[in-house]
């Protein structure tokens, strides 16, 4: 089959999962046979601009047409198939209208129906732009603290995003979680509806060290991911190792250098994470807000690592779901639910490498992609 996908690269100085999600994919896809070809622009460089940043603001309030000429580059392709993964913020939607293969949409994040593209404020889960209007988002300056920068967004994402190419000019989207499909439904027209397809770890591999045992956070430095909370509430016995940067990272290293047991190293780059994950007892992930679907939890199972997760993300719902660790409702709970995992180790860990191995898998990534990938062609 031959395959285009889209995608703009965020910031190459800016860590992202999506980024590598759509790497592996591409790789998974090809190595089965495909004939894949990346349609792809990047976001290097676009704060140095003014006038960028206004055309931008056209493109995603208005669809006003990118003239890239992408539609027509993979038109000339003729695929049988169109992959859309992220196009914020260079690639217009209105592009998809010129497209004449049938298109399955990855949706990474929440973009489509909020400005903030997060679902959450100020730590917290938010819906405000969905029960009351996207009034919100401005009010609140949700993206980027700005209300010019919001404006554009907030126009986009109105009436829950009904209005938007991504919704109506592609058969089948795919969601990274049950959320996730839940609130995209809502606006979805295509015909074939939104479907969960988890991301993969592209590496299944399996190391453990009892000597220096300790457990890992990695991820964005930011309020809704929850580190302030962990690091005011984690036990002064436990050894924790920190990865990550952020607007908080400031805050992070003066509060783990007041605490004996917590190292905080910086962000990790990602070719080396199975390596620091594969040392670890565990990882906590203690996210605040619902998330969408964390690659790094995918990550730790394939090195058999289990996670002990915050209730309120959709970590927790797939841990209770995998069996692959503990769950906490209060910050209190945390010292319980690590000895909880420290008492019964190599089960948790052969839980973890299973789900991996069985739910998590680039083979039944591919398997759920490809049927996809058939339903929307077959439905032209």
């Amino acid at each position: 089959m031959k395959i285009a996908i889209v995608h703009n690269f965020y910031r190459s100085n800016s860590p992202s999962g999506e980024n590598n999600a759509v790497l592996a994919q591409i790789e998974v896809l090809s190595g089965a046979g495909h004939e894949v070809k990346l349609f792809a622009t990047s976001s290097d460089g676009l704060e140095k601009s003014w006038f960028f940043k206004v055309e931008i603001a056209a493109r995603v309030g208005l669809h006003v047409k990118d003239g890239l000429g992408l539609a027509e580059a993979i038109n000339d392709f003729s695929p049988d198939v169109v992959h859309i993964h992220n196009l914020f913020p260079i690639i217009s939607e209105q592009t998809l209208i010129g497209i004449s293969a049938p298109k399955v949409a990855t949706f990474h994040n929440f973009r489509s129906v909020c400005a903030g593209g997060t679902l959450s404020r100020k730590g917290g889960d938010c819906t405000s732009c969905l029960d009351h209007g996207t009034f919100e988002a401005i009010r609140h300056k949700c993206y980027r603290d700005s209300l010019i920068a919001t404006l554009p967004l907030a126009l986009a994402t109105r009436d829950r995003g009904r209005t938007r190419p991504i919704f109506d000019k592609v058969k089948v989207a795919v969601a990274l979680s049950e959320y996730a499909r839940e609130t995209i439904a809502q606006s979805f027209t295509g015909e074939l509806g939104v479907t969960v397809i988890p991301n993969f770890s592209s590496k299944s591999l399996y190391f453990t060290n009892s000597i220096n045992s300790y457990w890992v956070y990695v991820g964005r430095l930011s309020k809704e991911k929850g580190i302030i909370e962990l690091l005011e509430n984690w036990p002064r016995n436990e050894k924790l190792v920190i990865y990550g940067s952020g607007e908080l990272e400031s805050q992070v290293k003066d509060m783990s250098n007041q605490l004996p047991a917590v190292t905080y190293k910086g962000p990790l780059k990602h070719e080396d994470i199975h390596r620091e994950l594969s040392k670890a007892t565990g990882l906590i992930f203690p996210s605040i807000c619902r998330e969408n679907g964390p690659l790094i939890y995918l990550e730790a199972l394939a090195v058999g690592l289990p996670v002990v997760a915050f209730h309120a993300n959709v970590v927790a719902e797939s841990i209770i779901a995998d069996k692959s660790g503990e769950v906490f409702e209060t910050w209190a709970e945390i010292p319980e639910k690590l000895k909880v995992i420290t008492d019964s180790l190599s089960k948790y860990q052969r839980q973890a490498l299973l789900a991996s191995k069985t739910k998590y898998s680039s083979d039944a990534w591919l398997k759920k992609i490809e049927a996809c990938y058939l339903a929307a062609v077959e439905s032209l």
